[in-house]
């Protein structure tokens, strides 16, 4: 797990201090914490109800259709014309299939994109195409070049610049029921729910840890480790010398102290 999470975060050139750690299902909450510390993340945040994270992102998730059209050309005016052409009518395309979807046209939604490249590589960069008309080609290619930069760490400004597909993503907006606060429970002592002997490992050895109702939790009260968590779909585990509180929407913030 950790190996999947440095090959797109420091293998890419981020730094992973400014990044959390997000937890769901019903197995992510009960490894996070040693994940977290083996990756170098100084927090975790565990969703309420993390094992029901991936239904309800299905009910709330937008609806979205994608859209490609291939255009392998080098970076002129008169080409990025053909390619705003494209967008147009991949655009129709999105608002026929919204249509269909009985989407309300204050609902729509639709993101340009152009994958780009610098002559002789066989890698490509997404670059944002949003807002940019057939005059703007000097302002597309700054757009690569940062695309780049960010996703390499360098760019070849010397270098033509080569369209190579775009693609457009039409989205249909769905409506959100607004986030409940959660109220918790009186304390800290009221949460827990018993205790038990965890081995965490040969440093710490055996160790009495608490055992708290999630639901009981009261907003704002940040307590140490080491702790076990448990609700309905999951079961969240806290290392000794982490500290924990959960916030007034329900969500357990976690510092690992990294």
């Amino acid at each position: 797990m950790s190996r999947a999470i440095r090959s797109v975060s420091v293998e890419k050139g981020y730094d992973m201090g400014e990044f959390a750690l997000c937890a769901f299902g019903g197995a992510g909450p009960l490894h996070a914490a040693e994940v977290a510390v083996e990756c170098g993340l100084p927090r975790i945040l565990i969703p309420r109800e993390p094992g029901t994270l991936c239904a309800r992102g299905m009910l709330l998730t937008d609806l979205s259709s994608d859209y490609v059209r291939s255009f392998f050309a080098d970076s002129t005016a008169e080409n990025l014309s053909q390619v705003l052409a494209l967008f147009d009518a991949m655009t129709a395309d999105g608002q026929a299939w919204l249509d269909k979807e009985e989407v309300p046209a204050e609902n729509r939604r639709f993101k340009r994109v152009l994958d780009a490249r610098y002559r002789g590589q066989n890698f490509e960069v997404k670059v944002d195409c949003d807002g940019l008309g057939p005059d703007d080609l000097a302002e597309f290619e700054e757009r690569f070049h940062a695309a780049h930069t960010k996703e390499y760490g360098y760019d070849i400004r010397h270098r033509a610049i080569q369209f190579v597909s775009a693609r457009l993503q039409a989205i249909g907006d769905v409506p959100k029921a607004p986030q409940a606060e959660v109220v918790g429970g009186a304390s800290l002592d009221e949460a827990k729910i018993g205790s038990r002997q965890v081995y965490f490992d040969a440093r710490n050895g055996w160790v009495e840890t608490p055992i708290y109702d999630r639901g009981a939790l009261p907003a704002n009260v940040d307590f140490a480790g080491p702790a076990i968590i448990n609700e309905m779909s999951a079961t969240s585990l806290i290392l000794p010398g982490q500290t924990v509180r959960a916030d007034r929407w329900g969500n357990l913030i976690v510092s690992t102290n990294q």
